[in-house]
């Protein structure tokens, strides 16, 4: 993957555009941010009874019954899983303009989660996609 000064990941890097196509992409590092701020982070050791660990998303107030899962399922470091079932490491498409080999994820353990972690852009992360509607 070239590096380049881009803040975001163009079309053709984007993970979630390529494989999902239409308006579907990676979420910046803003809207990680924003899920973080605006709902609640539930870690659970067996998600529905399906030996799944990772956090349960709930929205507030008015939209508290919507949630979704984020499950721990760490990331791939050359051809092995590491921190399967204790660690989240969700990619976003902001690249830090300062290390342009890095981008942030939301990266998560059963303790804590942070929005704004900042990793290398050849470890293997989760992906989880969001809809964009075009303006």
């Amino acid at each position: 993957m070239p590096y380049d000064d881009n803040k975001v990941l163009k079309p053709e890097y984007d993970a979630a555009r390529q494989n999902w196509h239409g308006d579907w992409v990676m979420p910046t590092r803003a809207e990680w941010q924003a899920l973080y701020d605006n709902t609640t982070f539930t870690w659970t050791a067996n998600y529905n009874n399906t030996g799944v660990a990772g956090y349960e998303v709930k929205g507030k107030d008015a939209y508290a019954s919507k949630s979704i899962f984020l499950p721990a399922a760490g990331d791939l470091s050359g051809t092995s899983v590491d921190f399967a079932g204790s660690r989240g490491y969700y990619r976003s498409s902001s690249l830090n303009a300062s290390n342009p080999a890095n981008a942030f994820s939301l990266f998560f353990n059963s303790g804590s989660a942070n929005p704004a972690g900042n990793y290398n852009r050849c470890s293997g992360q989760s992906v989880r996609p969001v809809l964009r509607m075009a303006k």
